[in-house]
């Protein structure tokens, strides 16, 4: 019951007061198709032929679960997160290589959130040659499962992680003696990106979302910056409920469409780092999973003169990303519209020199909650005084 509920909560309510819709969850536009329903009747007809198979052979099911017990290392179910990090040979295997990365070992539950938080590491000294290493680490752990599996040779961590380190250099070399930098490598100005600033007499609005699926937690951050590259508004939103990242990435969208018809911009563009809800959007196509964030932000369109949604890699959204992120410890929406803290104007800065020079320590200096003056130096910063002011904010963290 306590997960049907969290379930319940975590599909989004319209803000525009669109009317119930009954989509078809098996297409992505969510839309009934004949090759749709084919798909789903042959999937149900081998369900039920398989459990016939089963329920005529008991036999047939203790091979099967002494098969299934010899693919999990008879301990465990071999999920994509055992494979690679919990299975005793893959710890063998990171216990011995020469690169670590202690700060995600909390995220390895998820690998997906483990994932996107080594993407993150690219800013770092060294940190494209690393995740190209940790790739390929990653890579032959996989090798070295399927060898034990399907061919029973079993393969000494350390000559695992040699065999990745060695196609690693080689791809190294090989990228030098063709004469072209190596991807993600800060080599000429053409491989740098940066933030760019809008349109003459327009307002950018960068938006990111953070999701802690372990503590099921969320957060958006929003950053509004002019044509003439001043930064005009941020606000960290804690979510209330913790959804996949596709649909929070849509909500902190929306999010920042709210907040734009609030200020009264009338010339806006949208940016964020989630292409897929960007594609949807440019595209006019549905996509069932976040349907209906999609109408409201098609009917919040008319709020504008115009308006204009982009897609920017993470490295070029990386001061929403931290604003995001920053928000998934709040209880309730932090808002700066004149005076910022100083490590958001830190983050600006760098942003605009596509050098991101936030150190741990810094980021350190950012409270983590909102609590009253004497505890949180920024909070003076935010006119949380101001009723209006604090029932918007309500409105924004409610959706």
């Amino acid at each position: 019951m306590e997960t049907e509920g969290k379930d319940i909560v975590r599909i989004p309510l319209s803000v525009c007061n669109m009317k119930d819709r009954i989509y078809w969850s098996k297409s992505c536009t969510g839309e009934y198709t004949v090759k749709s329903g084919y798909k789903l009747a042959k999937s149900i007809r081998k369900e039920v032929a398989y459990d016939r198979s089963n329920a005529e052979s008991s036999s047939n099911r203790k091979c099967s679960a002494q098969s299934w017990s010899f693919l999990c290392c008879g301990e465990h179910p071999e999920t994509v997160e055992h494979l690679l990090f919990f299975c005793d040979h893959a710890k063998a295997i990171w216990d011995v290589a020469p690169v670590s990365w202690e700060g995600l070992v909390n995220h390895r539950d998820k690998f997906w959130h483990w994932w996107e938080e080594l993407k993150d590491a690219v800013h770092k000294e060294k940190g494209q040659e690393r995740i190209a290493l940790t790739i390929n680490l990653l890579w032959q752990i996989w090798k070295s499962r399927n060898a034990r599996q399907f061919e029973a040779k079993a393969r000494d961590p350390m000559t695992v992680v040699q065999k990745a380190v060695g196609e690693w250099r080689e791809y190294q070399d090989a990228q030098l003696k063709e004469g072209e930098p190596i991807r993600g490598s800060r080599v000429g100005k053409e491989e740098q990106s940066e933030w760019k600033e809008p349109r003459e007499a327009w307002v950018k609005i960068n938006s990111d979302a953070a999701v802690h699926q372990n503590k099921d937690r969320a957060g958006w951050g929003l950053v509004a910056r002019s044509w003439q590259k001043e930064l005009v508004g941020a606000w960290a939103v804690p979510g209330i409920s913790c959804s996949n990242p596709k649909m929070e990435e849509a909500l902190a969208l929306r999010a920042a469409m709210l907040v734009a018809k609030r200020q009264g911009w009338r010339r806006v563009e949208f940016e964020t780092d989630c292409k897929q809800v960007i594609d949807r959007i440019n595209s006019g196509e549905n996509d069932v999973d976040i349907a209906t964030v999609l109408s409201d932000i098609e009917k919040l369109k008319s709020s504008f003169y115009e308006c204009c949604f982009s897609f920017t890699r993470r490295r070029s959204n990386s001061v929403s990303h931290q604003v995001a992120k920053f928000a998934t410890n709040l209880k309730e929406t932090a808002e700066w519209k004149s005076d910022f803290p100083v490590w958001l104007l830190e983050l600006v800065q760098a942003d605009y020199l596509a050098l991101i020079v936030l150190k741990d320590e810094d980021f350190n200096r950012i409270p983590e909650r909102i609590g009253d003056r004497r505890e949180n130096p920024y909070r003076k910063n935010a006119d949380f005084d101001d009723p209006k002011l604090v029932q918007s904010l309500k409105c924004i963290s409610a959706y």
